[in-house]
């Protein structure tokens, strides 16, 4: 991507420009994080998003496409996920060496070693209250060339030096439908993004919970909800989103796109 590798993100410059400014600290607490790339170090061409997460409550910026989809799929209500870091710089005193140890070509720009990174890490909380730290490495399948796997090799080493696993996602591996579902509810997360107040969301969530049974489609559901509650058009289905998405409401994500579907319950 064009602006990658921008002069102040050269490996010489590792302490100046990561160290100094506190950057890719993986234990500061989740929310004070600072990703090694935002979105505004990229060309206006191109991809460009960003968005609040509700696990980090800060703001995360994948740099592409791919990223972004990785950052819904961790997104959802029953990942386990509870910390995500996006851009996270590896220390070039370590990959450089890794390296030579490899007998590998270290990642440079015109001749200079650049700060390599992993698109992201991940915590997850497991059985017990156990704490996982995983990263991992987005790529489209059909960018994968030996090239790429050799600056894989280098990074695997580096994580598994920390006892981390680093692991490979392409894009043909995603579960698209649970990424289109999280990326539709995660704007009803916030409930004063809701047409309505709290008492009204409690009225709603108690109601589609007692028809969950229906075998008719979501949006059929929540419309009747409207009807029988006397609320506006859109309403029942809004809160049904943000119930969904705070884990009050453990509705199936992957099976279909969940307006369109009769809802189903994930397993308890």
């Amino acid at each position: 991507m064009s602006g990658r590798f921008h002069p102040l993100f050269l490996a010489r410059d590792y302490d100046k420009c990561v160290v100094a400014k506190g950057k890719c600290l993986l234990d500061d607490p989740p929310k004070k994080y600072k990703p090694l790339f935002t979105v505004v170090d990229f060309s206006s061409i191109g991809f460009r998003t960003m968005f609040y997460s509700w696990i980090v409550h800060r703001i995360v910026h994948p740099v592409s496409a791919l990223e972004y989809h990785g950052l819904l799929m961790f997104h959802a209500p029953d990942s386990g996920v509870v910390n995500v870091s996006e851009q996270v710089a590896l220390d070039p005193s370590f990959t450089q060496e890794i390296a030579r140890a490899l007998g590998l070509k270290h990642p440079a720009h015109r001749g200079e070693d650049v700060i390599m990174s992993s698109d992201l890490v991940v915590t997850f909380k497991r059985a017990g209250g156990r704490l996982d730290r995983q990263a991992f490495s987005l790529k489209r399948e059909q960018d994968i060339t030996p090239r790429v796997l050799e600056k894989f090799a280098i990074e695997f080493a580096y994580w598994k030096s920390r006892k981390i696993i680093l692991s490979l996602l392409l894009d043909t591996r995603l579960p698209r439908q649970l990424i289109d579902n999280v990326e539709l509810i995660m704007e009803f997360y916030d409930p004063d993004r809701l047409p309505c107040d709290r008492r009204v969301i409690d009225l709603v969530g108690k109601w589609i919970i007692s028809h969950l049974v229906t075998k008719d489609a979501l949006r059929n559901l929540c419309s009747q909800c409207d009807r029988t509650l006397g609320l506006a058009r859109g309403t029942a289905l809004a809160v049904t989103y943000h119930l969904t998405a705070t884990r009050v409401i453990r509705l199936n994500l992957r099976n279909a796109f969940l307006p369109n579907a009769a809802p189903s319950l994930v397993a308890a």
